[in-house]
């Protein structure tokens, strides 16, 4: 009867830290989808981002187009200062429809890699720097 009730009690903690092993987001308000509101040049000028979205979990950003298609890359995020982003399948030329400029990227082995400086973020509003200068806005989406 001991052996029986040892035997129930261990299956019983197997089966739960099975199922607790879940991964968990550890981007704060990062993650999610967002919706781009605009795109601001360095003289000023400002630009509609309607249609473009980002997506950030995890370790993978998305980024989306409605005339221009998916782009989805490996992310590295320094907590609230910047967010770096491989895109190992892909070309600078690529990312023409998502608010970028082909001067945003550095080239590496394989595909492209950019680096954001994050100016403002929270759980609805988002603002990127690129390395060309423009000034992304998004809104939680």
């Amino acid at each position: 009867m001991k052996k029986t009730i040892f035997n129930l009690l261990l299956i019983s903690i197997i089966a739960m830290m099975a199922t607790s092993c879940r991964k968990v987001s550890h981007n704060g308000d990062l993650d999610g989808q967002w919706q781009m509101q605009s795109i601001t040049f360095d003289d000023g000028t400002n630009l509609s981002g309607r249609g473009i979205y980002y997506s950030f979990m995890l370790h993978t950003a998305q980024l989306r187009s409605t005339s221009g298609g998916t782009r989805t890359g490996n992310m590295v995020y320094d907590k609230d200062k910047s967010i770096f982003i491989e895109f190992p399948t892909n070309t600078a030329r690529q990312f023409d429809n998502f608010g970028l400029c082909s001067e945003d990227f550095t080239t590496a082995e394989k595909g492209v890699s950019i680096k954001f400086t994050i100016r403002h973020i929270t759980r609805e509003e988002m603002t990127l720097a690129t390395p060309s200068g423009r000034i992304l806005s998004f809104r939680k989406f």
